[in-house]
């Protein structure tokens, strides 16, 4: 029925990433599963030799306060050979032991497990322990019984998994986060996918500017107020000058105090990106948006040119701080002629040939196919009829608009063909 959910018996909560926010409210704590798969024999080798078979697992993390051992067999019966129940199964009975100690090697838990079951096929169970004493803890499981040599038997026994339980409420500050609740019978044995349309982090913007509309009122006197935005040039000085995550973070305490970057140079930068370009479908939208996200950890340098690539720029470390350029038109330096160069002789070179490019294969993420990647090929005509098909990759950091794909297209292929040495 329209209007009518699609999934039922599912709830969630949000919460938005403040400094203080609520934990959810019927979650005790976090769980991580670490994979073991390995199976638990009496003897090593297996059956044959004088060694121990017992699997040994460390846990490292200081703050957990249970752990949850996740056993299992492939199957669980025996299958009788006498003459008159020839055929038959029956069930059979396992037992082993889970040693817990701390790092002063005191004992947490010691418990001996047995069970008598019948299945044909895997099956998996689990037992929770308390932590107490202090880290690394050491949890090692024994079988105590003989390891199986017989084709008509089937008992071996397997540590599937270790599950890490830190019992205590989060609130995950600063973390934007959801939690979603479903009924097992609506999915099944699997977790289903999620995705999310999110804005990000809220920035420091310029006080005389209105994010909404891209405007900026009278003269700027170089404070800021806090407010959402795409412009990359806002982007990129927050992920410099916050202290909490940015590149301000690892300066000497004497120093974070200390203004990182030129910020009259991105203002410059940042009305530039603002300006209304065509979209390329008879609409207008800004020249430089950034919608991304740091998904993983990179040298400073390396985040920061990601983010100013977004508008074609370059980050340099000049005066004490970090300063932004940008490929922007500019009013001429100096005009060069025969008339003023020694000898009237003027040397022009570019780059080879063999390095030009006719085709710009650009990757953007696509926000109404869920933000995935997606490919914009750009074409220089010209240079596609004198060099043939020469494509270059190029990614569009934090690019989520066709039309500004396709633009950071043109941008490469022309920079190539126009970039001269005098």
């Amino acid at each position: 029925d329209e209007g009518a959910y699609t999934y039922q018996n599912v709830s969630w909560a949000i919460r938005l990433g403040t400094s203080d926010q609520d934990a959810f409210a019927d979650v005790s704590g976090v769980e991580t599963e670490t994979n073991v798969g390995v199976e638990v024999t009496k003897y090593f080798p297996r059956a044959s030799g004088s060694g121990s078979g017992a699997i040994t697992r460390q846990i490292t993390n200081p703050y957990c306060t249970a752990v949850r051992v996740t056993m299992s067999v492939g199957a669980l019966y025996e299958q009788l050979v006498d003459q008159d129940r020839a055929g038959d199964t029956v069930a059979m009975t396992i037992s082993y032991n889970v040693l817990i100690k701390d790092k002063d090697e005191n004992i947490v838990a010691s418990d001996d497990v047995e069970r008598t079951d019948k299945t044909t096929s895997g099956a998996q169970w689990a037992k929770k322990y308390a932590l107490t004493g202090s880290a690394p803890w050491t949890v090692t499981v024994t079988k105590t019984y003989d390891d199986n040599t017989s084709d008509y038997k089937h008992n071996d026994i397997y540590w599937a998994a270790y599950t890490e339980i830190i019992g205590y409420k989060m609130i995950y500050p600063h973390t934007a986060c959801m939690m979603v609740r479903g009924n097992a019978e609506t999915f099944g044995s699997s977790v289903p996918n999620r995705a999310y349309k999110i804005k990000g982090l809220i920035v420091e913007v310029p006080s005389n500017y209105n994010p909404e509309t891209r405007q900026y009122s009278g003269i700027w006197d170089g404070t800021f107020k806090n407010a959402w935005t795409d412009n990359p040039a806002w982007v990129l000085r927050d992920i410099i000058e916050s202290g909490r995550y940015g590149l301000k973070k690892f300066f000497p305490p004497a120093k974070q105090g200390n203004t990182l970057c030129d910020k009259w140079t991105l203002y410059e930068i940042a009305k530039y990106c603002d300006e209304y370009v065509s979209d390329g479908n008879e609409g207008m939208e800004p020249r430089y948006t950034f919608n991304g996200q740091i998904m993983g950890s990179g040298s400073a340098r390396e985040v920061l040119q990601s983010i100013a690539s977004n508008f074609h720029g370059m980050m340099y470390w000049g005066s004490g701080m970090v300063m932004a350029s940008s490929d922007v038109p500019k009013d001429p330096i100096k005009t060069l002629t025969q008339a003023n160069v020694i000898d009237g002789a003027i040397t022009y070179s570019t780059g080879s040939a063999q390095e030009r490019h006719s085709v710009a294969l650009v990757t953007w993420y696509d926000p109404d196919n869920f933000g995935n990647a997606r490919v914009e090929p750009v074409y220089d005509w010209d240079a596609y009829q004198r060099y043939g098909y020469r494509p270059i990759n190029v990614t569009a950091y934090g690019c989520t608009s066709r039309a500004q794909a396709h633009r950071q297209g043109l941008w490469t292929l022309l920079t190539e063909e126009e970039q001269w040495q005098a």
